[in-house]
């Protein structure tokens, strides 16, 4: 850190430690986390960057838990627009207001485990069917046709 901080002096750039966090990357399951500060600056568990939420493990699940918080306040917002059944509105305003987040993971969908990829999947197919007001006995064949 002090590195980091003799470059950001040198070209007068100055760090603020209320807003900035250290976040420190595991790949065991159960890691000892750190905990204080380091220079000033706080450990953090979470991280968002450009849309995405992080944690420490690098798993998507946070990621997918403030998509699908997001989509319930889309749709709360939006029911009685979506009650009127027209089926192109609801699927373009779909596609503007929710499926964004998705495109977040888009960077890294590859190198997330397969388990994750089907994870990210199911909720797509599930929030569609869900704000198109369709059952969820809505083939996934049918979903994955429209959206693709």
């Amino acid at each position: 850190m002090s590195c980091f901080e003799f470059h950001s002096k040198k070209i007068n750039l100055k760090t603020n430690k209320a807003k900035s966090g250290i976040m420190v990357v595991f790949k065991r399951k159960n890691p000892k986390y750190p905990t204080g500060k380091l220079l000033g600056i706080p450990y953090i568990k979470s991280y968002k960057y450009l849309g995405t939420h992080l944690n420490y493990t690098i798993r998507i699940s946070d990621h997918l838990d403030e998509i699908e918080r997001k989509h319930k306040f889309i749709k709360r917002s939006l029911m009685p627009l979506l009650m009127k059944r027209h089926h192109r509105l609801n699927m373009n305003l779909f596609r503007i207001l929710v499926v964004p987040s998705f495109r977040m993971v888009g960077g890294i969908y590859s190198q997330l485990t397969d388990s994750d990829q089907r994870k990210v999947d199911t909720l797509n197919r599930r929030l569609f069917r869900d704000f198109m007001l369709w059952p969820t006995s809505t083939p996934n064949q049918t979903v994955h046709d429209i959206i693709g």
